[in-house]
């Protein structure tokens, strides 16, 4: 025969060591997220690259995710970082945050401060649309940033043009039937450029 306080006492046991497994999970989570941002240099040989654009330097900013766990405090941990790498060119390539501009306008404000001798760019992730990519792209081009929505521009080094093209994600039209990704778009009407 089962003896039921002894199946209460195993479900509750179970539960109690199910929750505590879920909380240690989440506090190491958020531990991660909020250490100092990670570097990784990453070397991109491309034949045939005009002298005046070798050892160019793009510093990439992905899947910062600022929100309820990230804040202005870590962007700005980020843009001292990316400064510190005194990169050519800054790329920030989408999934910035998680929130509406309303909330996390000010938690982005240090990307004002990128610095880099070409410029910073940006392109959108799933998560802006999520979030409301219209007002987010704004906001970033107020802030100085670039904004790439199914365009291009030209870098010029010397005699050397080198093309930074970007694209909507490509999933944004189920949320703004206006940003469907299009490649052909962002370099439509680009001079021929030698990367």
């Amino acid at each position: 025969p089962e003896d039921p306080e002894r199946r209460r006492f195993f479900n509750q046991t179970a539960n109690l060591g199910v929750l505590s497994m879920a909380a240690v999970a989440g506090a190491f989570g958020v531990w991660r997220a909020r250490r100092h941002p990670s570097v990784v240099t990453v070397e991109v040989p491309i034949e045939n690259l005009p002298a005046e654009l070798e050892g160019y330097r793009i510093a990439q900013i992905s899947d910062l995710h600022l929100g309820p766990t990230l804040s202005g405090a870590f962007m700005r941990r980020v843009v001292e970082s990316v400064n510190g790498l005194k990169p050519d060119m800054v790329a920030v390539t989408g999934d910035l945050v998680d929130g509406s501009t309303e909330h996390l306008a000010k938690h982005v404000e240090p990307l004002r401060d990128l610095s880099s001798a070409d410029g910073t760019f940006f392109v959108t992730g799933n998560h802006e649309y999520y979030s409301g990519a219209e007002p987010w792209c704004r906001t970033l081009s107020e802030l100085g940033l670039n904004v790439l929505n199914n365009a291009h521009s030209i870098v010029r080094r010397g005699s050397a043009k080198l093309m930074v093209a970007g694209v909507n994600d490509y999933r944004a039209h189920k949320i703004l039937p206006a940003h469907r990704s299009d490649p052909a778009a962002a370099v439509a009407g680009a001079p021929e450029c030698d990367a």
